[in-house]
């Protein structure tokens, strides 16, 4: 539907034809959902914004379950009393809405739609618990790195509509489990098996996480002794009977 609009005008036709042609999926490396995630959310803010004011429209913003699926009924309909902007005297459509949603887009990200890249915006990294905001938060932790999906794919990739396009919440862990196969299952955890910082295990799933590593995890005695690379001994302790 967004598409349709944007093809009809010379400024956003390049846009239009970009989403026209595809396929749904949200790669990283393409356009198309850049396209598709920066107009939607312009297009969100430009309907609700007039009417709730700055603070109301942040709390709703904040969290997309207020909004978001009466958002899209509304697009599907066409038709809604909230695509008029208040602050005009011209009475705004949905069309108006969308096109003046994508220029603004092509206003702060280019105008070659082309050139524009998901991934370059929709981002994931993984901080430290005592470090999560500010220019050191990776210091501790690992990435940013461009992130496949959105808040609509089974790769989940939300991002807050406040915030975007920053990934906030994903998979807290990837498995397969052959139910046939006693030794072992595939499993990755973002960002490592450990939740101690500075343990060398806190953040070394971090790169087979992102590029879709195989990572066995040996459940059999047989399987765990022949993959052994290290032990952790826990021997029995006693106090000196003088210390008793």
């Amino acid at each position: 539907l967004i598409g349709k609009v944007l093809s009809k005008r010379q400024d956003t036709q390049k846009m239009g034809e970009i989403l026209l042609n595809w396929d749904f999926l949200d790669r990283k490396e393409d356009a198309a959902p850049a396209i598709m995630q920066t107009v939607y959310t312009q297009m969100m803010h430009n309907t609700f914004k007039d009417e709730l004011g700055d603070e109301l429209h942040s709390i709703m913003t904040n969290n997309y379950y207020f909004w978001q699926i009466r958002f899209e009924k509304m697009i599907l309909d066409g038709d809604s009393a909230w695509f008029d902007d208040k602050t005009t005297e011209k009475k705004e459509s949905m069309d108006d809405i969308i096109l003046a949603s994508a220029r603004e887009v092509l206003d702060k990200y280019g105008s070659d739609p082309e050139k524009y890249v998901w991934g370059d915006l929709h981002q994931m990294g993984f901080v430290s618990a005592i470090m999560r905001k500010g220019a050191l938060k990776y210091f501790m932790g690992k990435g940013p790195y461009p992130m496949d999906g959105s808040g609509e794919t089974l790769y989940r990739a939300s991002y807050n509509f406040t915030d975007p396009y920053e990934v906030s919440l994903s998979s807290a862990m990837r498995m397969v489990v052959d139910l046939a196969d006693k030794d072992k299952v595939m499993a990755v955890v973002p960002s490592g098996t450990s939740g101690r910082i500075f343990d060398p295990h806190f953040k070394d799933q971090a790169d087979a996480y992102m590029n879709g590593e195989k990572i066995y995890w040996w459940f059999s005695d047989s399987m765990i002794k022949e993959h052994t690379e290290s032990e952790y001994a826990l021997e029995p302790f006693s106090f000196p009977e003088d210390k008793q």
